[in-house]
């Protein structure tokens, strides 16, 4: 590997990631990520720093918690403080970003990246530069059959073929069938430019560094694979998720926000579920698809990289911005602002040609260490403090363990609500302001239907992780914000 690498970042949007072995059925398949792990050193215990877009992807650019960076939920405030993009301008690098955005006021074109990205949240089938890949390669406008939509206030109506170019933004719970080829989906025309632009770097061969990120707007509603990924799925084999059937009865109130009018009253989770078991898991077939869909989209720019002759000199970091809620604790069809498995794990993986492949890393590692690994990997240290680690150590194995514990926060989604999980080991310990506070032991309950804060037995296990979150409260000045 040459002595400054080529980083190439791809990054999922709600990674239905956390899908437990003990579920029976059919599981979301991801066979290229699979094949890169073998390539890489994977982390099996990587936590987002918050489930939510906006203020996950501000940390994963500055490497600071929400509530030292200020951007706590979806809002876009200004860009100010030093992010890796000066680490990797002042060590000679080409910055490219194509992709979602979501991270900030303005785009990673303001902070002096090449490609494209949308201000916001962004609809990438609205980009001028869409258009264009269209016309390029003969594709018509991506259109999908609508199987299940909150068409009341969404756009998309039930049993008509929708234009997915034709509505400002694409968070909506829709769920159907892209008609159109597979390399009208956002996932494929993102990966396609991507390969288009290591082509061109390969061509020109100058030798100098090149950082590459490619943001998925995706696998995230709605829900539109092709017919090719919705076969790969029977819903026969597609089993209830764990805690599809939690009463909520020892959960803080959080976990009854419902934004879906199919499935709650006044904004509250109707339970017993009002959705048959058969439209559920009709729903998981169109989401499993689709992210396996986005896997394959991924793998196409890994193929890339080797066809070009530049995957031993290239670092690829894979991962997340945060998991995916759909159908657990009691059948929610979207994230909200509680912290259980399923929302805060994340796939995160680091291929280093020089180092190990194949290996796994039980430390406790986050997204929020992506910016302080690549500037650790290109040469240029943040001049300024941050609180995040280089994952550097730990793929050369020159570092085992790490922190014994890690944090991921929560300001709030939809309300305003102040949460903090304590991950460390097999319990999670969860502070949620002026609400009830969840304990759970993750080897014997891995879907947390058992809270365990009032319980005797496990007295010292709260109070040791209430300690680790005091510590951590004091060595990263969190006030509640």
């Amino acid at each position: 590997m040459k002595k400054q690498p080529n980083i190439v970042m791809i990054l999922f949007d709600h990674q239905l990631f956390y899908r437990h072995g003990a579920d029976g059925g059919a599981q979301v398949r991801r066979p290229c990520f699979d094949g890169f792990k073998k390539e890489a050193t994977f982390f099996e215990d990587a936590f987002s720093v918050c489930p939510l877009c906006g203020p996950a992807r501000r940390s994963m650019l500055d490497g600071l918690y929400p509530h030292k960076h200020g951007q706590v939920r979806n809002e876009m405030k200004p860009i100010s403080e030093e992010t890796y993009f000066d680490c990797l301008r002042r060590a000679g690098y080409d910055s490219y970003y194509f992709g979602k955005w979501h991270a900030g006021k303005g785009n990673a074109q303001s902070l002096g990246s090449k490609g494209f990205s949308a201000e916001g949240y962004g609809n990438p089938y609205l980009l001028e530069d869409y258009k264009a890949y269209l016309k390029e390669r003969g594709l018509e406008s991506p259109k999908g059959y609508v199987h299940f939509s909150e068409s009341d206030r969404q756009y998309f109506k039930e049993g008509e073929v929708a234009d997915l170019a034709g509505f400002p933004f694409l968070y909506t719970y829709t769920f159907g069938t892209l008609l159109t080829p597979a390399d009208t989906h956002e996932c494929f025309y993102l990966a396609n430019r991507a390969c288009e632009q290591i082509e061109r770097l390969a061509q020109e061969g100058d030798g100098r560094p090149f950082a590459l990120r490619v943001d998925f707007w995706g696998p995230h509603q709605p829900y539109f694979p092709t017919q090719e990924y919705l076969d790969m799925y029977d819903e026969s084999e597609i089993s209830m998720y764990g805690s599809f059937y939690d009463d909520l009865e020892d959960k803080p109130p959080i976990y009854r926000f419902e934004d879906s009018y199919s499935l709650s009253k006044d904004k509250q989770l109707i339970i017993p579920n009002p959705q048959s078991e058969a439209n559920w898991k009709k729903m998981l077939r169109y989401a499993y698809a689709q992210n396996t869909m986005c896997d394959a989209a991924a793998g196409r720019i890994i193929d890339a990289l080797k066809r070009c002759g530049m995957y031993e000199d290239t670092i690829v970091i894979w991962s997340a911005d945060h998991g995916d809620a759909l159908g657990s604790h009691g059948g929610h069809i979207d994230k909200n602002c509680y912290l259980s498995e399923e929302m805060i794990r994340v796939p995160l993986a680091v291929h280093d040609p020089s180092a190990g492949q194949g290996t796994v890393s039980r430390a406790n590692v986050s997204n929020l260490d992506i910016p302080a690994t690549i500037a650790d990997y290109c040469g240029s240290p943040f001049e300024s403090e941050i609180d995040a680690q280089s994952l550097r150590p730990y793929v050369e194995g020159k570092k085992k363990r790490g922190r014994k514990y890690f944090v991921s926060v929560s300001h709030g989604h939809f309300q305003w609500h102040i949460a903090r999980a304590v991950c460390k080991g097999r319990y999670r310990y969860i502070y949620n302001k002026d609400m009830i506070e969840e304990l759970y032991d993750l080897q014997k309950d891995p879907y947390e239907l058992c809270n365990l804060c009032d319980d005797p037995a496990h007295a010292e296990v709260k109070e040791e992780l209430i300690n680790c979150l005091n510590e951590w409260r004091e060595k990263y000045k969190d006030k509640e914000y």
